[in-house]
């Protein structure tokens, strides 16, 4: 419940540190209190008890008494009620003697009678002290503290914020070798809470901290806190005392973590970025490389393929066409030689035409050669087409 409600582990945190100021009041008001009752005990412990609020057990008589009577009217409770008994005067008590337990009576100067002046004076410098100075300055240093809790919590690290920290460290480090891998430290840094804690994705971020990497791509748990809590506070002005002051916490942090003085840095959060991008860089030029290089061969192997289509095509075309003009020419060659039926022709003109064979020759018609018509094979196609 504490750890979950801020504003109580503020109050307590305030009061803890208030510890130290709270002892020394107390001390202080213990003082005071033991100097009162002695007073009060030599100046009213032979005041009569006339019954009301003073009797057998609130008095003066002892210094137990005393003493507890006075931490009663330290709290400001019913003063003024003891303050009456003290003021008692004659006829209600004898100013001459005073009456001894055992009963017998004894000769002192205001017997058992009281001194208003000096019981007045008594209680209000009792009240004044007590109550009014010492018991607030409990709150007073209370309020102090509080307010540094406060100032502390503005500038954004507290002790619980370390206390977390080394909480959640367990985790990802649970033989306590103070190292963790580099791939955890993103998981790490996003299960922190605020103001240290980085949520996912924080990659960037931890790579621009620039957090020392030794061998075995292993970081200490000191970079790490130390990059956090310089990237909570921002930056700060490098004068000559923050100088010294950080040369001192090297030396005493030599101290407290000596393996971290024995490992030697290999690497750092930005560099190993560097490495990463460069390769890729690298993977993404070679692989555009060799995508080119296919994209070239297969262009040549099209290119190559189309032409022995294109020359094949042509070939077809040319045996197409021969063909054609051998088809041509027979059949022109059969209609002109071929002879014509009987019934088309007369027996007059059958024996004109063969008395006239015999006297002179008879040109016959010669039947054109089709291939002489079309030299070029391509034009014919195109005709032809």
């Amino acid at each position: 419940m504490i750890k979950g409600a801020k504003g109580i582990r503020k109050l307590i945190f305030a009061l803890v540190i208030s510890l130290p100021a709270l002892v020394n009041i107390g001390a202080l008001l213990a003082l005071i209190m033991f100097i009162y009752s002695i007073i009060g005990m030599s100046s009213f412990g032979n005041l009569k008890i006339a019954g009301g609020v003073m009797d057998d057990v609130i008095n003066f008589k002892t210094f137990s008494s005393s003493f507890v009577l006075m931490l009663r009217i330290s709290t400001s409770a019913g003063w003024n009620d003891i303050l009456e008994p003290l003021l008692i005067q004659p006829p209600d008590c004898n100013p001459d003697y005073i009456t001894r337990p055992d009963g017998t009576l004894y000769k002192q100067d205001i017997g058992d009678c009281g001194q208003p002046w000096l019981a007045i004076l008594f209680m209000c410098s009792y009240i004044l002290i007590t109550y009014l100075v010492i018991i607030n300055t409990y709150i007073a240093v209370i309020l102090e503290n509080f307010n540094q809790a406060h100032a502390q919590e503005e500038i954004g690290i507290t002790e619980d914020d370390f206390d977390a920290f080394y909480i959640a460290w367990e985790k990802y480090d649970p033989l306590a070798t103070q190292f963790i891998k580099f791939d955890q430290l993103s998981l790490f840094v996003a299960e922190l809470d605020e103001p240290l804690g980085i949520p996912a994705p924080n990659e960037i971020a931890l790579v621009a901290f620039d957090i020392p990497i030794v061998q075995g791509d292993k970081m200490h748990c000191l970079d790490i806190l130390m990059h956090l809590v310089i990237h909570v506070l921002g930056n700060v002005e490098e004068t000559e005392e923050f100088t010294q002051l950080r040369e001192e916490l090297q030396i005493k942090f030599a101290e407290t973590f000596p393996t971290r003085v024995k490992t030697t840095k290999t690497s750092s959060t930005m560099t190993k970025k560097k490495e990463d991008v460069a390769a890729k860089t690298l993977q993404r030029a070679w692989k555009s490389f060799k995508t080119q290089k296919n994209l070239r061969n297969i262009t040549q192997l099209a290119k190559m393929m189309k032409n022995q289509d294109d020359a094949q095509s042509n070939s077809q075309k040319n045996t197409g066409v021969l063909g054609l003009g051998r088809r041509l020419t027979n059949s022109l060659r059969h209609f002109f030689g071929a002879s014509r039926p009987t019934s088309a022709i007369s027996r007059t003109s059958i024996k004109n035409m063969s008395l006239f064979t015999d006297k002179t020759k008879v040109k016959t018609l010669q039947v054109p050669n089709v291939r002489v018509l079309y030299p070029n094979v391509r034009a014919v196609s195109q005709s032809h087409l």
